[in-house]
Order: C-alpha cells, then sequence, then structure tokens
C-alpha cells in the first residue's frame, strides 16, 4: 500500500472543482447535451476565477475556445475538427491546476463525445 508523507505540507484553501457544481459527460446524447454541459464547465471555471484559483486572463481564453467550441457545435454543419481544437485549447489551458481537475477530466470526455457525436 502506498504511503504518503505530508510532513511540513500547507495546503491553502484548496477547493476541488467537484464540489462547487456538477459537470457530467456520460449520459450525453446529441449536440444540445453537448453544449450544455459546455457551459456548465464555464459556469465551474467562473466559480474558481472568483475563489481565485484560476487567474482571470487565464480564465477569459479558456472561456473563449469553450464559447467558439459552442458556436462550431450550434451551427448547422459543425466542424469536427475545429471543436476538438477548441476543447483541447481550454483542457491545455487547465492543465497543472489542481483546483481545475476535474474540469480538465470533464474537457477530455467533451473531446471524446464530440468525436462521437459530431461526423
Amino acid at each position: 500500500m502506498a504511503k504518503f508523507i505530508q510532513t511540513n505540507q500547507k495546503v491553502n484553501n484548496q477547493i476541488n472543482a467537484e464540489t462547487i457544481g456538477v459537470v457530467s459527460f456520460n449520459s450525453i446524447k446529441d449536440k444540445t447535451e453537448l453544449v450544455s454541459e459546455l457551459r456548465k464547465i464555464s459556469s465551474e471555471l467562473n466559480k474558481l476565477t472568483k475563489a481565485n484559483k484560476v487567474n482571470v486572463n487565464l480564465a477569459i481564453n479558456i472561456e473563449a475556445h469553450v464559447k467558439k467550441a459552442i458556436a462550431e457545435i450550434e451551427r448547422s454543419e459543425p466542424k469536427k475538427d475545429s471543436v476538438i481544437e477548441n476543447i483541447e485549447k481550454a483542457k491545455n489551458l487547465l492543465d497543472g491546476i489542481t483546483s481545475a481537475t476535474s474540469l480538465v477530466n470533464a474537457l477530455m470526455q467533451a473531446v471524446q463525445i464530440a468525436r462521437t457525436l459530431l461526423l
């Protein structure tokens, strides 16, 4: 069994996204539901920004990519590559931010869903 030594460890007000709200890509069946969950990611990102867990300028860039993905999905003939590219850019910007781990995981799921749903 793994043993974690936490001597002298200091944690400052850690907030995990899963404790602030619910984003779930488990039962997505269509583009409308995908858009809905991406909007929840934006909402969760806003909460993390207000809690000073994500830099404001970084959040603006992430939000721009999420919005581009949403706008593309809502087109009559969305370009799958554009959607995936923007979701992956948002995910890459969040990588390494401990308090955003669940959002990174959600964005990875969103990429998989987009690959399946969009032709």
